[in-house]
């Protein structure tokens, strides 16, 4: 039966307010609905990550190692968040940004859309050529020399002397492949590797390249990697020190580490354990920096995410890997469950 509105009367029996009246509020009726709860505040954004990846497929595009610290930056849209991880496996804020590109050789050297290019050294003013019409090209470090694969020509590689440019010092023909014979497989790219050789790519399968090395006479020194080892077009090699130059294999997991006057592979690594093949193995290694003691090497390896790998030269073998943390979103604190509807 439903309750009817009610009033309480009540007199006061006091002495001080003797026989005065007193209305109380009225008592709601059990139809009344309660009031709605207090809105729940949003729960505050997370906090600015310290050693942590928001994005772990943000590309890596610099690092640097030192004694204790391997530093690395990481690009998500227009963020660019940069590391410090120990050789333990600690991370943070990085204290100074690395900012040479990691995969950068020589001087740095872009060709226009009308295929000149232009030299630009570290220390010194840049320097545009316009004797032919190049495909791609490679300075030397100090920007004196430049190979560059002829557009008309792609199985002819020109190396010019930048002061001189009228005519290039060295002609290199490419070598017989499947895709071609020799002097008409085409070159894709070509690296100084030091200062009296170079590495040239060409085309030797649908969708790899082969690497030789030749000394700057044009001579040939020998294959990189021994007949089968395949690199990828646009994919430099990495300077180690000593003489001694790495390329990682398009197919498989191998990292080979070659040295320059020979062209003999003086180390091999496996890096499936770290590198994952759907994402290509050539792709995975965003950087490889020698250790200032010269006695180990770091990878950064991204795959897809980042994890900081130590190579042990003398084992052929990885020494210790940590991966990047990645930043946990705080989750928001849920709204109370609405009461039902209903006679209470």
């Amino acid at each position: 039966m439903r309750l009817a509105r009610l009033s309480l009367i009540a007199v006061v029996a006091c002495a001080s307010d003797r026989g005065k009246i007193v209305q109380f509020a009225p008592i709601p009726s059990a139809s009344t609905s309660a009031p709605s709860p207090p809105p729940v505040a949003a729960a505050p954004p997370p906090a600015a990550p310290g050693g942590c990846l928001k994005n772990p497929e943000s590309p890596v595009d610099g690092a640097a190692v030192t004694a204790d610290v391997v530093s690395f930056c990481a690009t998500d849209g227009n963020e660019r968040a940069c590391f410090d991880a120990s050789m333990s496996g600690a991370f943070a804020p990085a204290a100074v940004r690395p900012s040479k590109p990691p995969r950068e050789v020589g001087a740095h050297t872009t060709v226009d859309e009308d295929g000149h290019v232009e030299i630009c050294p570290s220390a010194g003013s840049c320097q545009t050529l316009t004797t032919t019409v190049a495909k791609s090209a490679a300075a030397d470090d100090a920007g004196t020399r430049v190979a560059i694969v002829d557009n008309a020509h792609e199985g002819t590689l020109l190396v010019f002397d930048v002061a001189k440019p009228a005519k290039p010092i060295v002609t290199i023909q490419s070598w017989k492949t499947m895709m071609g014979a020799a002097g008409e497989a085409p070159f894709d790219n070509a690296y100084f590797l030091g200062a009296d050789r170079l590495v040239a790519y060409a085309h030797c399968t649908p969708e790899s390249d082969c690497a030789r090395i030749f000394d700057l006479k044009g001579k040939k020194v020998g294959d990189v990697g021994g007949d089968g080892f395949t690199v990828s077009d646009g994919v430099p090699p990495f300077p180690l020190g000593a003489g001694q130059w790495a390329f990682l294999q398009v197919d498989a997991p191998p990292l080979v580490v070659v040295d320059a006057q020979t062209a003999k592979t003086r180390h091999k690594f496996d890096l499936s354990s770290v590198a994952e093949e759907a994402n290509g193995y050539n792709s995975a290694l965003a950087a490889l920096l020698p250790h200032p003691d010269g006695k180990r090497w770091i990878a950064v390896i991204q795959s897809p995410a980042v994890t900081i790998v130590i190579l042990d030269p003398p084992t052929n073998t990885i020494a210790t890997k940590f991966a990047a943390p990645l930043c946990t979103p705080r989750a928001s604190t849920p709204a109370p469950a609405s009461r039902p509807l209903g006679v209470w």
